[in-house]
């Protein structure tokens, strides 16, 4: 091989708009610009990595300066190639061009270069062109640095920016720029391009092993031709589909579909014969599973739309058989198997071994595709109990019953209460707040004139924006009586309670209600039985209670045998008004 030998990404770099392959709005945008002398100052190029941001650059470059065969053209969207400005920047020698990596120099100082040349006219060159690639790594100050040339540049400059990171530069350097997005390339675009290569290179070439380097090239033009690079390396000869997926670590498209086949049955002895058997090929356990939630959406597209078969690259018996799965498959059976491959491509990353791990994970994904949805559990469920027959996943327990609330023992319980005859709401009656704005709770319609109940009298706390004497009474106060009538309150006090509550509780219940309170405050005796407990423990015993008895029941204990590892967080009654003694 020849030392002056190019890589095929350099050696077919396109050299004129008309090579650039799809970036037809960049083409239009730039030809009209040029046509009518509307050349803006700074053009910012942004994409991912190998989709020809610097080939435009450099393109641009040439554009404006060639001046024709003869000597006497203008900007033109053609460049000729050969007048000597255009064979200059070709070989990256033109002193009026001038290509800076901002990866490699980062700080303010060299971008005092850039502006100091930039206000030098050019020496031969109708513009003097700066391109600086990767522009996102420059320093703060270098940004800040460029703000005033680049907003107001001398007439006979150009800037031209690529980045990959769009997301790292300033909206002060995107906003002084005209911005184009460079497309991702897609499938069919990279396999006609490396089909034009080989066809250049003299190279027989698969169709199928075109495909795979195209697919795996990602939308990057430069990554499709290095690995076309490797593929005639490997196989200098003919480029076979086989070589093309041992470089790759892949498997067979048939092997996968089979593998889907068997997983998406339950096969699991199966799933893991054809698993093992593709590893010892060479394949590699993130591929295969990679290659799996390819199939896998797919089927979803073409479940979607059929119109999704126009645009896949596969063979038609392959489609075909794709097809076919997607009629029989459903959404949230698809949707599952995705969630499932997806999560276990990254725990790959953490494993001791990534065959071990592929495997748990078809065991995994097989033993999912014999369970029902959660939906059609419900909805079997829902019918069944309706019918009053017995339920195909469980049967009904004898004792099972919907969840009450537990009558648990309250402070209005106690005998001391000598205002209160019969058990009230928990919403008590005859309280307007004081306040615009309605409290987002049970309590948003007390009134503060008079509390008929503990709760009553705590819920003022809420509606007049005293959360932390609220909370005092809820975590630190046990009730021992009330009497509405004198006013008096009886309580007592556990440890960790403000020094100030009582005063404070006392001046805001006069300052409410208009009457002076007789508060007897003890502190915490664990002995007596004459106080209830904090209204904190009684509302989580009552949850505990409600979890309980949900757990019993012939729903939630179906759910929890097909799904062991849900826990029930909490339990809300929609068709029952919970009431306290």
């Amino acid at each position: 091989m020849s030392k002056n030998y190019h890589v095929l990404a350099r050696k077919y770099r396109p050299q004129t708009f008309a090579d650039l392959m799809g970036q037809d709005v960049l083409v239009d945008t730039l030809t009209n610009a040029i046509k009518h002398h509307r050349i803006p100052h700074a053009i910012l190029l942004t994409g991912v990595r190998g989709i020809g941001k610097t080939t435009t650059a450099r393109i641009i470059a040439r554009a404006l300066n060639c001046v024709g065969e003869d000597g006497k053209g203008g900007e033109t969207i053609s460049p000729c190639g050969k007048c000597q400005p255009c064979v200059d920047i070709l070989a990256d020698r033109h002193l009026d061009v001038i290509e800076m990596d901002a990866a490699s120099r980062t700080s303010v100082d060299d971008i005092r270069k850039v502006i100091e040349a930039a206000y030098y006219k050019p020496s031969s060159a109708r513009y003097k062109v700066q391109i600086i690639d990767e522009i996102h790594m420059l320093t703060k100050q270098a940004f800040n640095a460029l703000l005033k040339t680049l907003e107001e540049p001398p007439e006979y400059t150009k800037f031209i920016f690529a980045t990959t990171e769009l997301n790292r530069v300033p909206d002060t350097i995107i906003s002084r720029c005209v911005r184009f997005d460079l497309k991702r390339f897609d499938r069919s675009t990279l396999k006609d391009l490396l089909q034009k290569t080989c066809d250049q290179e003299d190279i027989k070439v698969e169709a199928e092993a075109l495909s795979l380097l195209a697919q795996a090239a990602n939308g990057s033009a430069r990554d499709s031709q290095s690995l076309l690079e490797r593929a005639i390396s490997l196989s200098p000869g003919t480029i076979t589909d086989g070589a093309v997926r041992s470089m790759l670590g892949l498997t067979g498209q048939d092997d996968v579909l089979n593998l889907l086949q068997a997983v998406l049955t339950g096969e699991t002895a199966t799933a893991l014969t054809l698993f093992d058997t593709a590893y010892k090929n060479g394949a590699d356990p993130d591929q295969i599973l990679r290659a799996l939630c390819d199939l896998t959406h797919e089927i979803s597209c073409l479940k979607i739309s059929s119109d999704f078969a126009e645009r896949s690259l596969l063979v038609k018996e392959q489609l075909d058989q794709l097809q076919n799965l997607a009629s029989t498959l459903s959404v949230p059976v698809l949707t599952r198997l995705w969630q499932v491959l997806t999560k276990g491509r990254e725990e790959l990353k953490g494993a001791p071994s990534s065959a071990q791990a592929a495997e748990m994970i078809l065991i995994r994904t097989c033993y999912l595709s014999e369970l029902p949805t959660a939906q059609a559990v419900i909805s079997e469920l829902t019918k069944q109990q309706g019918q009053n027959k017995p339920n195909a996943f469980l049967k009904e327990p004898a004792n099972a019953e919907i969840p009450q609330a537990p009558k648990a023992s309250t402070p209005l319980e106690t005998p001391q209460v000598e205002a209160q005859k019969k058990k009230p709401d928990l919403a008590p009656k005859n309280i307007k707040p004081e306040i615009a704005e309605t409290p987002p709770s049970e309590f948003q319609n007390l009134k503060p004139n008079p509390p008929e109940s503990f709760v009553d009298l705590v819920a003022l706390f809420e509606i007049h924006k005293e959360p932390l004497l609220k909370y005092e009474f809820e975590n630190h106060v046990k009730f021992i009586a009330l009497d509405v009538n004198k006013p008096s309150l009886e309580i007592e006090l556990t440890k960790g309670i403000a020094p100030d509550f009582v005063k404070k509780v006392r001046e805001l219940l006069a300052r409410w209600t208009g009457d002076s309170w007789d508060i007897q405050a003890h502190k915490e005796n664990k002995a007596s039985t004459k106080a209830a407990k904090t209204l904190r423990v009684q509302n989580k015993e009552t949850k505990d209670q409600l979890v309980e008895n949900a757990r019993k029941t012939l729903l939630v204990k179906t759910a929890l045998e097909i799904f062991p590892q849900a826990e029930i967080k909490d339990v809300k009654l929609l068709k029952q008004s919970l009431k306290t003694a």
